[in-house]
């Protein structure tokens, strides 16, 4: 697992997050080094923010570290501007001497001491060789070139990744009618895509570095709150509803249609009088 610890660390004094930016890792060399990530770094398959593809060995080797292997690309992506910096991470295990362990315990314990020392940032004596953790390729991307990243592109993102030109973030980011760089049309806020691997995005409990989960999503202006809230509950001419009953009497002529009621109920009584007074002349006879 080190090396998730050590690619970590890597990441957040490299490529520290702004607001509303959210990491993402699209691993090529999968081991345990990847579940330190999905713990340190706050990414996550059920956030849409992690993925992976194993690549073959021959495909791993780094040109730039002779020795290292190419472990995976990381991803600062802005949800808000569409764009994002994708980055190839290349790392090379230390080798310690361990001549002098006669079980494969004692080799262990020598093993890790030595690691615990780098990650205080001490140099064991006995390495022979040092730990290479950098960078080989550094690209800024579109939202279509992320989603083909996380799709694998056909059995090879790092092939693909070298494949996109070198450009500025500027030149990526879609330009409205208004003229604003923000990516929006009409001034409508831009959307949060959470991962686009088959679109499955959720929420997480897990925070990543800046206080944003890595599904961050951003929170909407004060004019999209307005905007909000300027909006009824109900339309202005709501159709009747099968379980509302309106009544009767209620409407423009109000008290005027009131006499209406008494007359009705002033004839149903003298019916009843006139029948009443019937049946008793009817048992008299």
């Amino acid at each position: 697992m080190q090396p998730g610890f050590f690619i970590t660390e890597y990441a957040l004094e490299n490529y520290p997050l702004a607001a509303g930016q959210q990491y993402q890792w699209f691993g090529t060399r999968i081991y345990c080094k990847d579940d330190a990530l999905l713990y340190l770094m706050g990414v996550s398959p059920g956030t849409g923010t992690y993925f992976a593809k194993r690549v073959l060995q021959d495909e791993l080797e780094s040109p730039m570290v002779p020795g290292g292997s190419e472990e995976g690309i990381l991803i600062v992506w802005d949800p808000v501007k569409k764009v994002g910096k994708a980055v190839m991470i290349s790392f090379k295990w230390p080798e310690f001497d361990l001549s002098d362990c006669t079980t494969r315990n004692a080799m262990f314990e020598k093993w890790a001491a030595g690691f615990i020392m780098l990650c205080s940032g001490k140099t064991p004596s006995y390495m022979t060789s040092p730990m290479v953790l950098t960078k080989e390729v550094e690209k800024w991307i579109t939202e279509d070139e992320l989603r083909v990243i996380q799709s694998g592109a056909n059995g090879n993102p790092l092939a693909y990744l070298r494949s996109i030109p070198a450009r500025n973030p500027e030149d990526l980011i879609p330009v409205n009618n208004g003229g604003s760089q923000n990516g929006n049309q009409g001034g409508v806020p831009g959307g949060v895509h959470g991962g686009s691997n088959g679109g499955s995005t959720g929420g997480s409990s897990v925070t990543g570095h800046g206080g944003h989960s890595p599904g961050f999503e951003a929170a909407a202006s004060p004019a999209d709150v307005s905007a909000a809230s300027s909006v009824s509950e109900e339309p202005a001419s709501t159709p009747a509803r099968a379980y509302e009953v309106k009544n009767a009497t209620s409407g423009a002529s109000g008290g005027d249609s009131s006499w209406y009621v008494y007359g009705i109920v002033g004839v149903l009584v003298a019916a009843g009088l006139v029948a009443f007074g019937f049946l008793r002349g009817g048992a008299g006879k």
